[in-house]
């Protein structure tokens, strides 16, 4: 990332950018290590330390360092995981390039959903702006081809095939 250094707004902004980037870490390390996390803030408050933060200062920085090794190793895991996809979808030498959109969308959905929150074919049409009867005539092509299916029909939810999935799974 560079550094503006001409403007006092682009130094505050990378700042911000920064400390939000390390809130995120923190938060990621005190959800991945939350014994090592209360242990820090009981160490400090204990009065036979008075109040020497240096070893806090030190193993809070640590804590920092992990989470953000842990976020790395997260971010390289799921693009390893979208490139694949990417040449999954490619390899099906689509045409259409709404159906490549519509696949593209839920390739996303089932890489990235934790929460098991599926994308609605009305959301689907707003986000990719095309018709109902398109989206319908793409859903049935894709079903055809084994590569997603209904798993609800008011409102209607397609999701990825396990087919497809176990193939999008399947990279090393």
């Amino acid at each position: 990332m560079k550094i503006e250094t001409n403007s006092r707004k682009s130094i505050t902004l990378d700042l911000t950018f920064f400390l939000l980037l390390t809130g995120i870490t923190i938060s990621n390390a005190i959800t991945h290590d939350k014994k090592a996390y209360g242990k820090l803030f009981e160490e400090v408050s204990n009065p036979r330390n008075k109040a020497d933060l240096t070893l806090f200062v030190q193993n809070m920085y640590q804590l920092i360092i992990d989470g953000q090794t842990k976020v790395i190793e997260e971010l390289q895991i799921a693009k390893a995981k979208l490139d694949n996809a990417i040449n999954n979808l490619k390899q099906l030498d689509l045409k259409d390039k709404d159906m490549v959109e519509v696949l593209f969308v839920l390739i996303q959905g089932h890489l990235y959903n934790e929460v098991n929150e599926y994308i609605t074919d009305i959301e689907l049409r707003k986000h990719l702006n095309i018709s109902y009867p398109k989206l319908k005539q793409i859903n049935q092509y894709l079903i055809a081809k084994k590569l997603i299916v209904q798993i609800k029909k008011k409102p209607s939810i397609h999701i990825l095939s396990s087919e497809f999935q176990e193939r999008l799974e399947s990279f090393s």
